[in-house]
């Protein structure tokens, strides 16, 4: 009896979404992933951290969901978010999170996540 394999699978959908746009300071950052957001449909009810990976030149390659969490906080594993970039071969990540409340002011938490994320 032969033995079966797994297989990893990397699939890149062309997005509507801002496609290879140039991100260069956080307002482009924020200027993207707010239409991801809008498809998303959640981003007044509960948090959510995407993933925007980009190019050497800083253009956009794609964006994913890392996670998803509650009203108050979004929790994510290192391993998918690095998996993910090392399989579009990004360049540059770019973290992103909302908060349901309207706030724009990092919580301690909030920059805990940013400063492990960019040891790892």
């Amino acid at each position: 009896m032969g033995h079966v394999l797994n297989e990893v699978v990397l699939t890149y959908k062309r997005s509507p979404v801002g496609s290879m746009s140039k991100i260069t300071a956080s307002h482009e950052a924020e200027k993207y992933i707010r239409k991801v957001y809008e498809d998303d449909g959640d981003m007044d009810l509960r948090e959510s951290m995407y993933a925007i990976f980009l190019n050497r030149g800083n253009r956009v390659i794609g964006h994913t969901l890392i996670g998803k969490g509650g009203t108050t906080e979004v929790l994510y594993d290192a391993k998918i978010l690095f998996s993910a970039a090392v399989k579009c071969l990004a360049q540059g990540i770019v973290l992103v999170h909302n908060h349901p409340s309207g706030s724009s002011r990092p919580s301690a938490s909030d920059n805990q996540v940013t400063k492990k994320a960019g040891e790892a």
